[in-house]
């Protein structure tokens, strides 16, 4: 029984390894639960061994990756409406739940009614740098100051811009922004950052070769 063990951009190529005889594949970098319950799965148990289960609590996305609950939550602050939705459906597929501010001050009255208790935690913030009225770089530093008031550890608040240079970085990150994420961008960039940066513990993105759909 084969395991293959590949990056993010190896899926493109799943159709191919499963043609060949692959059973089940992961996605690097491994994690421990997700390796666990590819080898509970009957397919891979020891003749004789008590069998394993997978959490029933795990769902396949249209990419055949499993995926379980609890959902990651982000916050996109964009103004672009194209943009916005592109970046919300492919933060869906990949299994997180998404609420959209359209504005730096509406990204800010969220966290409020977040810190007020009114509404669940946010577990990343993908931040467009360049908005009308506050830009991500003033949005950053309010909702940095919100969290710090309120003694709370502030959600990583990743840049979303297209440019690329190095001094742009600099900047960004100088605004307590804490990562980047160039556009346009794809989902295999996006699902690297989410793995970073707000892991869904125990939980398995990788699937049997039998479940992949195209």
């Amino acid at each position: 029984r084969t395991l293959l063990v590949c990056e993010q951009a190896g899926r493109k190529d799943l159709e191919a390894y499963r043609a060949v005889g692959c059973d089940a594949y992961l996605l690097r970098p491994v994690r421990p639960g997700s390796l666990v319950a590819q080898l509970s799965h009957t397919k891979f148990a020891v003749p004789g061994a008590a069998p394993g289960r997978l959490d029933s609590a795990a769902s396949v996305d249209g990419a055949g990756a499993h995926r379980t609950a609890p959902e990651r939550h982000v916050l996109l602050v964009e103004d672009n409406a194209i943009n916005a939705l592109l970046a919300q459906r492919m933060c869906e597929r990949a299994g997180c739940d998404v609420h959209h501010a359209p504005s730096g001050q509406e990204a800010v009255a969220y966290c409020e009614a977040q810190l007020a208790g009114g509404l669940g935690a946010v577990n990343l913030v993908l931040m467009d740098i360049h908005m009308p009225g506050l830009d991500g770089l003033e949005t950053t530093g309010l909702m940095k100051s919100l969290f710090a008031q309120a003694g709370q550890a502030c959600p990583p608040i990743i840049a979303l811009t297209a440019n690329a240079f190095a001094e742009d970085r600099k900047r960004c990150f100088e605004a307590g922004l804490d990562d980047y994420l160039a556009k346009p961008f794809d989902r295999s960039q996006l699902e690297a950052l989410l793995d970073k940066w707000c892991p869904v513990e125990g939980g398995a993105r990788d699937g049997l070769f039998d479940d992949y759909a195209a």
